[in-house]
């Protein structure tokens, strides 16, 4: 089982590694967890199941990538600078926490601040502050952290806490208060120079990623409707199905497993000497499995070739219809016996009769030297049959399974669409023709040199390979690299979503679907302000490159007719209205030495005249 399905859970045996999400899928790109519903915030290392283990994005951290900083480059302002320190207030909100880039006010002030605008107001649990550190410790002693739900820059608001000068030079600061903007607030006149200056480095505000808390984030909460708390992780609205407890993140009674998505109640567990107990991780059966049933939690069936309690029957000793696997409970043969074999277990020799489960008698065989007893796999008659039978036994035509001479081959030998089990008895037709690459009635021919796909009707030569060589696979016409131009498609015949023609150079503006790649034609009508059947052309009231540009709201002069209105330009061609210009009529006058403006005639020679 590959790594990126695992889930890595202490003192439990291998089997409960988290298995390939059967019900869900295997998340896309950048997601995870339950349903999907999780995102990574991480540049590399994300698990489907467990998230992220790599680095983080800029603005996020935690072991998981889950804790978001909200003050990450948010609008910051502050009271003054030192002297001719013109370090910016957004200084303390750029990511840096190395000391590299830190803040700065004026020494000689009666008080100073700074603040920080988080965008929109959230609940705040915790603030961290990184201050300067070496020789300016008492630069830190007094400083206050406000927050408020307008902007405050003064020493009001709620008091979060405040750094004194034995604080660590990164001191994290509880809020619990919902707030839009965080300031930070001396008021302190400190010796050694100090004054009321304020410098740190970096100001960080994080929350947890929604759907998970805690002081780094790393636990997961499964609520119903809304996130929970990323603190506590209580969840308000209950849990989502299959969850419980107050913060949803273990199984209800009747599921295991890493996603809860295992039910206790379809495990096959041995009940003869008592009931399991379901255990929430591993959901292991004390008691064994069923007959036919393996596993931990007794949920996969005994593998093909073995069958019964604790899977130690064989199939190989029977006698099963094209080896096919046994019942991998009672080893009964799937699909029946060979022929020569009766039922249940495949392992008696006919008597009397013959052919698949020993179905055929040999007395109702309509060979011309009739025998109450016969070979038991064919029942073959010495000579030739009555009228109406063939060969080897005279008794029927070919079953549904079988065709030709003596019924020896089988339907699922050839390559047709749809069932292949059953196929017409003399030659082997397919009732529904052949899979993509196959050719003739029987579906066993591929394709000849040249040609591909369904019915064997696609052109390897009008394939849009980037290598012209490019061989050409008779069932897709793949051209096994990469496309010539913008096409796309395993044989690279078909173009980007809204183009279309011989090189996918033409544009289409369909609403909802993609155009025809060939005719351009739109199924599903056309966007705004946009016509025709590629929906390549501006509607009756829109005109400019994109259709952007409004017919009616141009200025034309209507004195002596209505002015048409090019779909390219939009111009008027009887001129503007007082007061407006331009060949489109849309721009006010700036500096109109009449206030009517008079355009040329129209030229089409010459669209747009000299003003």
């Amino acid at each position: 089982m590959s790594d990126q399905y695992k889930l890595y859970v202490p003192n439990v045996d291998k089997w409960t590694r988290f298995y390939k999400l059967q019900a869900q899928g295997v998340c896309d790109g950048g997601r995870y967890g339950l349903d999907c519903n999780y995102t990574c915030h991480c540049t590399s290392g994300c698990d489907d199941v467990t998230g992220c283990s790599g680095n983080c994005e800029k603005g996020w951290s935690g072991p998981t990538c889950n804790m978001n900083n909200l003050a990450l480059n948010k609008p910051a302002s502050q009271s003054s600078h030192y002297k001719k320190d013109k370090s910016p207030p957004s200084n303390g909100v750029d990511g840096d926490n190395t000391q590299k880039t830190c803040i700065l006010t004026d020494v000689f002030q009666n008080n100073s601040w700074w603040e920080v605008d988080l965008g929109k107001q959230h609940y705040i649990h915790n603030v961290t502050v990184h201050f300067r550190t070496g020789n300016f410790r008492y630069r830190r002693n007094g400083v206050h952290v406000y927050s408020s739900l307008a902007v405050n820059q003064t020493n009001t608001g709620h008091l979060c806490g405040a750094a004194t000068i034995n604080s660590p030079g990164v001191t994290r600061i509880t809020c619990d208060t919902t707030a839009q903007y965080i300031t930070l607030y001396q008021g302190t006149n400190n010796t050694h120079g100090a004054g009321t200056a304020m410098d740190f480095c970096e100001v960080e505000v994080f929350i947890c990623d929604a759907g998970t808390f805690g002081d780094k984030c790393t636990e997961f909460c499964h609520c119903q409707g809304q996130p929970c708390n990323y603190t506590s992780g209580e969840c308000k609205g209950g849990c989502k199905q299959n969850w419980a407890g107050t913060q949803c993140n273990v199984c209800d009674s009747d599921h295991y497993g890493s996603l809860c998505s295992a039910g206790c109640s379809n495990r096959h567990c041995d009940q003869t000497n008592g009931i399991s107990r379901c255990d929430k991780i591993t959901g292991r059966c004390e008691t064994g499995c069923e007959s036919g049933w393996t596993g931990p939690d007794c949920t996969k069936k005994c593998s093909n070739g073995s069958y019964g309690k604790d899977c130690n029957g064989s199939c190989i000793t029977r006698h099963c219809l094209g080896n096919s696997p046994c019942d991998h409970v009672t080893g009964k043969c799937v699909y029946g016996c060979d022929r020569g074999y009766a039922l249940l277990d495949c392992t008696t020799n006919c008597r009397g009769a013959y052919a698949f489960n020993c179905n055929m008698s040999c007395s109702s065989r309509n060979c011309y030297n009739i025998s109450s007893e016969c070979d038991q796999f064919y029942g073959n008659c010495t000579g030739k049959c009555l009228d109406g039978f063939e060969l080897p036994d005279c008794a029927t035509e070919c079953h549904g399974e079988t065709f030709g001479s003596g019924c020896k081959l089988r339907c699922n030998v050839r390559h047709c669409d749809g069932d292949n089990k059953t196929c017409d008895a003399q030659i082997g037709r397919c009732h529904h023709g052949c899979k993509p690459g196959w050719k003739k009635e029987n579906c066993i021919e591929p394709c000849d040199t040249g040609l591909y796909g369904a019915d064997c009707s696609s052109v390897c030569t009008r394939r849009h390979c980037l290598n012209i060589t490019a061989k050409c696979d008779h069932v897709t016409g793949s051209c096994g690299g990469v496309c010539e131009g913008s096409w796309k498609g395993e044989d690279c015949t078909v173009c980007d979503d809204g183009t279309f023609g011989d090189k996918c150079t033409e544009f289409c503006h369909c609403q909802g679907q993609p155009c025809n790649y060939t005719t351009g034609e739109c199924k599903g009508g056309c966007k705004q302000n946009w016509a025709g059947t590629q929906c390549n052309v501006c509607d009756s009231d829109h005109y400019g490159s994109l259709c952007s540009a409004g017919c009616s709201n141009r200025h034309c002069d209507q004195t002596n007719g209505i002015s048409r209105c090019d779909k390219i330009t939009g111009r008027c061609d009887t001129g503007c209205e007082s007061g407006w210009t331009g060949p489109d009529c849309t721009k006010i006058c700036g500096h109109c030495e009449y206030a009517h403006v008079s355009l040329a005639p129209y030229d089409p020679t010459n669209p747009i005249p000299a003003q």
